[in-house]
């Protein structure tokens, strides 16, 4: 039992350093409408950079990844030439 906690917070550790390190690139100075054209793995990204950078959310876990990543599809599908940067959610 001990070994399977062990083990799965280690994946959790290392799920969350390997998402945290992909915001390095990701940019925020995207409209809605360059969002929407992402991946989903993109769209994760970018949304983890906002939870980090705009909501002050330094660790989110994945419900609130999760729908944060919602709430910017819908809110971009209604303004495509909004900047995510400058969203407030």
């Amino acid at each position: 039992m001990t070994r399977r906690i062990v083990a799965y917070a280690a994946a959790l550790g290392l799920g969350v350093s390997l998402g945290l390190a992909a915001c390095g690139g990701v940019s925020l100075d995207i409209t809605c409408a360059q969002y929407l054209q992402k991946s989903a793995p993109d769209q994760r990204a970018v949304t983890l950079k906002y939870l980090n950078d705009v909501a002050g959310n330094k660790n989110p876990n994945s419900a609130v990844t999760l729908t944060t990543q919602t709430t910017l599809l819908a809110y971009c599908h209604i303004h495509p030439d909004q900047m995510i940067s400058h969203i407030s959610i």
